[in-house]
């Protein structure tokens, strides 16, 4: 695709999603996954196939960002480098810890978690994943807003313009008040917040014991699992846990007359590295669907870096620099994952493609191809038959084909040497298949228990309510936006990806980390 095209699109995804204090990456290795293969994560993974989807779906979501727009996927975790912090030497600030300060800090971890009575493990209480809930629909709206405040800016047509003042504008600034109250009532947002404030006010008043428990956490002898080449990797889940099944997400929709001014907001040094000066006239429009899923870890516990009772005994290394974007060790995490189906690029007849540049190509647009298959979206709430999947191996970039019970190409095709070093055992005369640790199997039941569905049954959908404004809506933005089994207009080419239950990842949206460790100086150290 166009070089230009996908800094707009970049530039535009980035002011949609971002929050303060995140940061967009977009991968650029290819990776997709089906609504049962992505089911099975949650599930447990129990056939080679599932592993292998397992596998692939952990190493994506707990690479450790640089702060780049750009991410090119390693062998960098979070587990890993969560791990290294909580277990490494450190020196603590002195604290005062009562016993009043305990019973308190009890209540409002009482607020926040329960414990499952067969595991022991620690879970959200009702109250925190209705808050959950209710924050994602509030941030739904938001989005929404953003997207098509962005639109309109960029549009030269006085009637859209007037048609966002005085109907979109208000019918969304509407939801979002409504998702607001809606919120803090049926979502208990002051009373959560309140125990979240609560915690992070008594750890500081125990540095001893909040390091502990952090430290409790994670350990890599025990939480760890493997997958049938024995890659060891630690579960992690993710919420709403039924947005694959969902009949609607909302609509994205880039034009070409767009692409200028989001141009001119991209980075400077992005539009040099890759000598965008323009957008060719051959991309008409770009258009998916997507949505955004939250990443579960309970072994993960982010106050540590927000703590700052703590330093390395090596006083000169630092985690992250607190800059924008920021740079260090640990400059942030992944946080959420958007996901994208129904790719539509549509092109004047007769153009060729840009060559892909190195570095640049948005995974999701590798692979485009001319498709006139009508897609019917599958019923809400049903999964689709099991079949064979493509997914991307993070590691080394190459397809994988990985179905129930049949043993992957990776696993029976893999040099040796490759294995031995993706699995750390270097030097190892074989790499022996093995299922699912029995250790990390409470883990697995602990992310299960923090999931939570979508409240589409309680509110209007997001999405529904997109394409009511915009049967209305004048102008050139009309949605639905085009089918890949409608015909294209005349003089227009249309090329599609991830249809048919398909989807792919689009962006990650990362947590940036303050400068860490950053110690207080007004603290008692010893």
């Amino acid at each position: 695709m166009d070089a230009a095209v996908q800094l707009a699109l970049m530039e535009k995804l980035k002011a949609v999603l971002a929050e303060p204090g995140t940061f967009i990456s977009f991968p650029t290795v290819p990776l997709s996954f089906t609504s049962d293969g992505l089911a099975s994560i949650i599930d447990g993974a129990q056939t080679p196939g599932e592993l292998q989807i397992q596998t692939s779906w952990l190493g994506a979501v707990n690479q450790v960002p640089s702060g780049e727009m750009l991410m090119s996927l390693s062998d960098r975790y979070l587990w890993k480098a969560f791990a290294d912090v909580v277990h490494s030497p450190v020196k603590l600030a002195q604290g005062n810890f009562s016993a009043e300060d305990q019973a308190a800090l009890t209540a409002a971890e009482a607020t926040l978690y329960r414990a499952d009575p067969a595991t022991g493990q620690r879970m959200p209480s009702d109250k925190l994943k209705a808050y959950d809930q209710h924050r994602d629909v509030w941030f739904g709206w938001n989005q929404t807003l953003r997207k098509r405040e962005i639109e309109v800016a960029d549009s030269a047509d006085p009637e859209e313009r007037n048609y966002w003042d005085e109907v979109e504008r208000p019918t969304y600034l509407g939801k979002i008040r409504e998702a607001e109250d809606l919120w803090r009532v049926a979502g208990f947002r002051q009373e959560i917040d309140a125990a979240y404030g609560m915690v992070k006010a008594f750890a500081a008043r125990g540095p001893s014991q909040s390091w502990t428990q952090w430290g409790s956490r994670l350990s890599l002898d025990i939480d760890t699992q493997s997958d049938i080449n024995s890659v060891k990797s630690v579960p992690t889940g993710f919420s709403p846990v039924d947005f694959m099944n969902a009949g609607t997400w909302p609509s994205f929709t880039l034009g070409n007359g767009e692409v200028g001014a989001l141009l001119a907001r991209a980075p400077a040094d992005l539009l040099q590295r890759f000598a965008v000066t323009g957008v060719s006239p051959d991309i008409v429009s770009v258009s998916f669907e997507y949505t955004s899923v939250t990443i579960l870890r309970d072994w993960f516990a982010p106050e540590v870096f927000q703590a700052r009772f703590w330093r390395f005994t090596d006083e000169g290394r630092l985690l992250s620099d607190g800059a924008t974007p920021p740079r260090g060790e640990l400059p942030g995490y992944i946080a959420a994952v958007v996901f994208l189906r129904n790719l539509v690029v549509e092109r004047r007849a007769g153009s060729q493609p840009e060559p892909p540049r190195p570095g640049l190509v948005i995974s999701p647009f590798i692979g485009l191809r001319q498709d006139r298959i009508a897609v019917a979206p599958a019923p809400g709430g049903v999964r689709p038959p099991p079949r064979t999947v493509t997914v991307r191996d993070h590691r080394v970039g190459t397809p994988i084909r990985a179905g129930g019970g049949v043993p992957t190409v990776r696993a029976a095709a893999m040099q040796p040497a490759v294995a031995m070093r993706l699995a750390g055992i270097a030097g190892a005369a074989e790499v022996r298949p093995r299922a699912t640790a029995v250790s990390a199997e409470p883990r697995v039941a602990a992310l299960k228990a923090q999931t939570f569905s979508r409240l589409d049954t309680k509110y209007a959908d997001i999405a529904s309510v997109e394409r009511e404004l915009a049967v209305r809506r004048p102008g050139i933005r009309p949605l639905p936006f085009p089918r890949p089994g409608q015909p294209p207009p005349a003089q227009v080419t249309r090329q599609t990806a991830f249809t048919d239950g398909d989807m792919g990842v689009l962006a990650f949206v990362c947590r940036s980390l303050p400068r860490c460790p950053d110690p207080d100086p007004a603290l008692v150290w010893t």
